[in-house]
């Protein structure tokens, strides 16, 4: 996933986004589920970034994914800004793609402080 070849990462990142991520159902905690951050940190921390740069852009005129329609494409964004965090409930309890996805969000973030804050929300 470096940059060296424009080609070939342009490639890789529609792969990622329209075909691993939409057999997740664009769930980006599915995708890192079945690579398993655990095992393959690097890959996922690749996938994860990409993922975090890429999503805000797409549009129905961005190339990478020429085969994603609207529904799909708005599905995709939802899935990637949807608020998370890991004080988790019962039903959806803190695993570990869950919490790599927020470490690296956190990471990638802008602006840190309101990136932590929504990670970790309110700690009883």
């Amino acid at each position: 996933l470096t940059k060296r070849c424009t080609k070939t990462h342009a490639k890789t990142v529609q792969l990622i986004t329209c075909n691993w991520l939409k057999a997740a159902k664009f769930d980006p905690i599915k995708l890192l589920d079945s690579l398993n951050p655990v095992l393959n940190e690097t890959v996922c921390d690749k996938v994860v970034r990409v993922l975090l740069e890429v999503a805000p852009k797409l549009d129905c005129e961005t190339s990478i994914c020429n085969n994603l329609g609207e529904p799909e494409l708005r599905s995709l964004k939802q899935q990637m800004t949807k608020k998370r965090c890991l004080v988790q409930d019962e039903e959806t309890p803190l695993n570990a793609s869950l919490a790599y996805f927020l470490r690296i969000k956190c990471d990638t973030s802008d602006n840190k402080s309101d990136a932590i804050f929504e990670a970790v929300d309110d700690i009883p």
